[in-house]
C-alpha cells in the first residue's frame, strides 16, 4: 500500500472542517488553497469586525478602571491589582535600571521574592514598558486586562472561523464567548495573566496539526515559539492546557491510532521542545533553584475548589446575578468564579452535546470538559458553601509533580473553551443551517461508527479536492484512510 498517497488524501485533525475553498494540486505534488481576492477581502473585512466588537466589549467590561486607570481599583481585588502595577513597574526599571526581572529585592526584604516562581507576566510587562514609563502601570494594567479579554476572543474567533465552523457569525458567537465567559470576566479582576488566553488558540492548533505531513523543523519552531511566549504570561494556563489536550485526544482519536499519532507528532515535538528548552534554561532555573525558589503550594490553597453549586449559579458579575450575593460568596471569592454557569448555559450544552452526539468532536468536547469539571471539585466536594463527606479524584493526583502547584478551581478555567467551541458547532450547524458533515468516501453523513470522522459541524458533504492516484485502492485495503479529524495518524 503506498501510505504517501494516503496521507495526502486524509484530512488531518487541525483542518477540523474541509476548506471553503477548492484546492488545487500545485507542481510539487501538494494541495493549496486557491483563494479568490473579494474572498479574502471579505475574511478580512470579518476578521476585523469581530476584533473591532470584541475590543468595544472589553472596554464596556473595563470602563470604570478606563475613565481612571491612575486613581480607580478593583475593588473585589485590590491587593493583586497593586502587586501586578509593581511588577509592571519593575519590569519598565528592567530597561531604566537594569534590575533582575527574575529576583527582586525590593519586596520581602531582606531575603526578596523569586519573580519567575510568582506571576511577573514578562511576556506582557515587558513589551509594554514603554506604556508603563510614560502613562503609569495603572494605564498598563487595564490595556493588559483589555488585551487579555478581547485578544482572547479574538484568537478563538480565528481559529474557528478557519478550521471548525463555516460560519463567520459561529465562529464570532464561539470566540465571543471563550473571551468574555464567566471564568474570564472573574479572572480579569485582579489576574490579567490567567485571563490572558490569546495563545491558547493557537498552542491547541499547532498541536492538532503535527500529525500533518509537512516540514518538522518548522512546525517545532513555531509551536516552541508559542509555548516560550505563553510561558512569560502564565505557566499553570500552559499546564492546564496540555492536560486538557491530553484528555482531549484520549477520547478524541481510536486507541489504535495512539501510538501512530505519537511517532508523527513527536519530531516536531522534540524541535519543539530543544527550542523552548534552550531559551528558557535560564529562567526556569531561577524558577525552581534560583533564591527563594519553593515549589507546590500551602495546604490551604488546595481548598480553593470549585462548589458544586456553582455551576448552576449565576457569577456575581453576570446580569442575572441574585441580589443577595450571600450564597455566591459562600462558593469562592471574587475572582475564582470559574465554573458559574448558570442552569440555562448547563442546558444548552447538554442540548448541544445530545444533538450533535454522533460527531466524534462534540462527544471529546464534552467529555473534556466533564472531566475538569469534576476535577475542579478538589480533594473534598463542597456544595453550597459546605463541606461534603465525598472525596474528589483530585486527591489521587494533587500530590503529583507540577500538579502540586494548581489551584484546584482554575481547573475549570479549561470548561469554558471547550463549551465555547461546542457552542459554536451548535450555532454552526442549527442556527445558520449548515449541513451535518458527511465522511469523504463513504455514504454516511456522520462519524458515530468510524475513528476518523470530521471534527467540526459544519463540513460540506464531500472533499472538492482531487484524490492523489492509487489513494482509493489504498482505502480498500486501510479502512482507516477515510478524511477526517484522526486521519493523519501515521503520516510522519
Amino acid at each position: 500500500m503506498n501510505t504517501d498517497h494516503v496521507c495526502q488524501n486524509w484530512r488531518s485533525v487541525s483542518a477540523l472542517i474541509v476548506p471553503r475553498q477548492p484546492l488545487r494540486r500545485t507542481s510539487d505534488g501538494n494541495y493549496g488553497v486557491t483563494v479568490k481576492f473579494g474572498e479574502k477581502t471579505r475574511e478580512v473585512r470579518a476578521a476585523a469586525v469581530a476584533l473591532l466588537t470584541y475590543v468595544v466589549c472589553a472596554v464596556l467590561v473595563l470602563q470604570h478602571l478606563w475613565a481612571d486607570p491612575q486613581g480607580r481599583m478593583f475593588a473585589d481585588n485590590t491587593q493583586d491589582q497593586i502587586f501586578f502595577e509593581w511588577v509592571l513597574t519593575h519590569a519598565a526599571r528592567f530597561f531604566t535600571h537594569g534590575d533582575n526581572p527574575f529576583f527582586t529585592d525590593q519586596l520581602n526584604a531582606p531575603v526578596g521574592v523569586n519573580l519567575m516562581a510568582n506571576t511577573s507576566v514578562l511576556g506582557l510587562a515587558l513589551p509594554l514598558a514603554p506604556v508603563t514609563l510614560l502613562f503609569g502601570a495603572g494605564v498598563t494594567f487595564v490595556l493588559i486586562d483589555t488585551i487579555a479579554l478581547a485578544g482572547t476572543a479574538a484568537a478563538w474567533y480565528f481559529i474557528l472561523s478557519r478550521h471548525v465552523v463555516t460560519s463567520r457569525a459561529a465562529a464570532w458567537v464561539g470566540g465571543l464567548f471563550c473571551g468574555f465567559a464567566p471564568s474570564m470576566i472573574s479572572q480579569s479582576t485582579g489576574h490579567p495573566n490567567i485571563a490572558g488566553q490569546f495563545l491558547i488558540p493557537f498552542i491547541v492548533w499547532n498541536v492538532l496539526r503535527l500529525r500533518e505531513p509537512g516540514p518538522v523543523l518548522r512546525r517545532g519552531l513555531v509551536l516552541g515559539a508559542v509555548v516560550l511566549y505563553q510561558c512569560f504570561i502564565n505557566e499553570e494556563v500552559l499546564f492546564l492546557t496540555a492536560v486538557a489536550m491530553a484528555v482531549f485526544l484520549l477520547v478524541y482519536l481510536h486507541p489504535r491510532d495512539y501510538l501512530p499519532a505519537i511517532r508523527s507528532a513527536l519530531p516536531a515535538v522534540l524541535v519543539g521542545a530543544v527550542a523552548a528548552g534552550v531559551l528558557l534554561a535560564v529562567p526556569l532555573y531561577h524558577q525552581f533553584f534560583g533564591p527563594q525558589a519553593y515549589r507546590g503550594l500551602p495546604d490551604f490553597v488546595h481548598g480553593f475548589s470549585s462548589d458544586l453549586g456553582s455551576f448552576q449559579a449565576f457569577s456575581r458579575r453576570s446580569i442575572l446575578a441574585p441580589d443577595d450575593l450571600g450564597v455566591i460568596e459562600k462558593m469562592g471569592g471574587a475572582t475564582e468564579e470559574n465554573t458559574f454557569f448558570g442552569l440555562p448555559l448547563l442546558g444548552l450544552t447538554l442540548a448541544a452535546t445530545v444533538a450533535l452526539w454522533r460527531q466524534r468532536a462534540a462527544r471529546a468536547l464534552f467529555a473534556t470538559a466533564l472531566v475538569f469539571a469534576v476535577l475542579s471539585l478538589g480533594t473534598v466536594v463542597r456544595y453550597n458553601g459546605q463541606e461534603t463527606s465525598w472525596h474528589g479524584p483530585w486527591k489521587w493526583v494533587h500530590e503529583l509533580p507540577l500538579f502540586d502547584s494548581v489551584v484546584p478551581t482554575r481547573l475549570g478555567l479549561v470548561i469554558a473553551p471547550l463549551l465555547g467551541v461546542l457552542l459554536a458547532m451548535v450555532v454552526d450547524r442549527f442556527v445558520v443551517g449548515v449541513p451535518a458533515p458527511a465522511t469523504a468516501g463513504a455514504a454516511r453523513s456522520d462519524d458515530a461508527e468510524h475513528p476518523s470522522g470530521n471534527f467540526g459541524a459544519g463540513a460540506p458533504a464531500r472533499d472538492e479536492r482531487p484524490a492523489p492516484d492509487g489513494a482509493h485502492d489504498a482505502d480498500a485495503d486501510a479502512p482507516r484512510t477515510a478524511t477526517g479529524a484522526a486521519g493523519a495518524a501515521g503520516c510522519g
